[in-house]
């Protein structure tokens, strides 16, 4: 059974809330005074990062204000296991996997055309110039979605099948026809016998 939550532990969890609050209010004051004297037009890619941490902080500012019970040591091993539970769960299902995909596909496709470019870039930036890390990206990307990659290896054996027959010097239709008729006549020949 939850028990309320004492005094002191109230105290540190109401400062650190506060601590994210005025963390959150810094960076998202000025991105929006940003746009404002800018035009909604200059908004970048780095604008909506900081919108997006700015959330989860101010999230968790209201979530460490309203703490009013702790958990025993049972409850939060249960806890625990149930969200370790759900979180596996959560990353095996497909439409995750899929965006997952996705996204490290449309990574690999920035490095490739980042090094294809000879673009150099000083600071942290210098690992995703490697064509290593694109290739990593792939692999990891296909390997999570493994369900689609087999699908497009089979279509595209298909359609190198088809191409191959389709550059011989002689038509389709007369292999085909050949075969029709070499298959009817071993039928023949063993209706015969």
């Amino acid at each position: 059974m939850p028990q309320p939550i004492s005094k002191s532990a109230q105290r540190t969890n109401r400062a650190t809330s506060l601590f994210f609050l005025f963390g959150t209010i810094m960076p998202l004051g000025l991105v929006f005074a940003s746009l404002t004297l800018d035009g909604i037009s200059s908004f970048e890619f780095h604008h909506a990062g900081t919108i997006f941490i700015g959330l989860i902080s101010l999230g968790l500012c209201i979530f460490l204000w309203n703490i009013k019970t702790e958990l025993t040591i049972e409850e939060a091993e249960l806890g625990a296991q149930q969200a370790k539970e759900f979180e596996e769960e959560f990353w095996s299902r497909w439409y995750v996997r899929y965006v997952g995909s996705i996204f490290m596909l449309a990574l690999a496709y920035a490095c490739f055309i980042a090094w294809n470019e000879d673009i150099r870039i000083d600071g942290l930036r210098l690992i995703f110039i490697s064509p290593v890390v694109g290739i990593i990206c792939a692999i990891i990307a296909i390997v999570n979605a493994w369900e689609l990659s087999v699908f497009c290896i089979i279509i595209g054996f298909g359609y190198l099948l088809f191409i191959g027959v389709a550059m011989l010097p002689v038509s389709i239709s007369i292999i085909i026809g050949s075969l029709i008729i070499a298959y009817a006549v071993k039928r023949y020949k063993i209706h015969q016998d």
